[in-house]
């Protein structure tokens, strides 16, 4: 009897509510255009369960609701996220909070939360689709498989977040990135004399391992 006690304690352990046990970030059409409003599909899995208010937070690499021109665009307030089909609008509402431009938007994130108690069986899969009209697009490029796009779930009434972690699969974003702020500067500015050039720009992106050519 004992040791039937002690497995079955062990199996309750495993099925911790809010655990996410498999996750998956996909756009629509693939591969996304530079700046142009995408479709997010998310899917993923959740080993004990979510109840109500509990939720999943997926974050997104390099997604804005800016111009992309290295300005901040708007959060989306709870419940006003758009969600296309075949999203259970029943179980779910959404929230949108902006990344910052510092950090090229990989804080960008989008909240799901549950409407009430969710189907935590094993192997059974959510999917929640984020309609373009939400005017949410990628600012630059990124892998597929990016360690940004990352998901966590929170369970609201233990205050108690699972760690971040990468999803489990997610879409490459295959796009060139952009400078803004450019400006060259000769001093002296001197006909047929030599000058220093100095050379300014703002990258959305890293310049690591990039070439950044000037034609004069």
């Amino acid at each position: 009897m004992a040791r039937r006690l002690v497995v079955v304690g062990c199996l309750l352990a495993l099925l911790v509510r809010g655990d996410i046990d498999y996750a998956e970030i996909s756009f629509y059409p693939p591969p996304p255009e530079k700046c142009a409003p995408t479709e997010i599909t998310l899917t993923f899995e959740i080993a004990g369960g979510l109840q109500h208010l509990d939720t999943v937070y997926f974050y997104l690499n390099q997604f804005t609701r800016g111009g992309c021109n290295n300005g901040n665009g708007g959060k989306i307030s709870d419940g006003l996220v758009l969600l296309g089909a075949p999203s259970g609008n029943d179980e779910w509402q959404a929230e949108y909070y902006e990344g910052s431009v510092d950090n090229m938007y990989n804080d960008s994130y989008i909240i799901l939360k549950a409407k009430y108690d969710v189907i935590g069986t094993a192997g059974y899969r959510h999917t929640v689709v984020i309609d373009a009209s939400n005017d949410i697009r990628p600012n630059c490029g990124s892998p597929a498989n990016s360690s940004l796009m990352r998901v966590k779930g929170f369970v609201y009434k233990d205050a108690k977040a699972q760690y971040i972690r990468p999803v489990n699969k997610s879409d490459a974003v295959d796009l060139t990135c952009y400078m803004t702020d450019t400006r060259l500067k000769f001093r002296p500015a001197i006909p047929k004399e030599s000058a220093q050039i100095e050379v300014r720009f703002r990258s959305a992106n890293q310049c690591i391992n990039q070439i950044v050519a000037a034609r004069l």
